[in-house]
């Protein structure tokens, strides 16, 4: 992730409380379009 991601934008997350970083990682989540990832199944 270090290589996709700058340092700068880590810096945010070790000040966060849990609470703080769950909600923030459920947001993210729901932003993942699933579909993107299905896989196909053989034919």
């Amino acid at each position: 992730m270090m290589i996709a991601i700058p340092p700068e934008e880590w810096r945010v997350f070790p000040n966060m409380t849990f609470t703080e970083l769950s909600q923030i990682l459920k947001h993210l989540a729901g932003l993942v379009k699933l579909r993107a990832f299905r896989r196909h199944q053989r034919g």
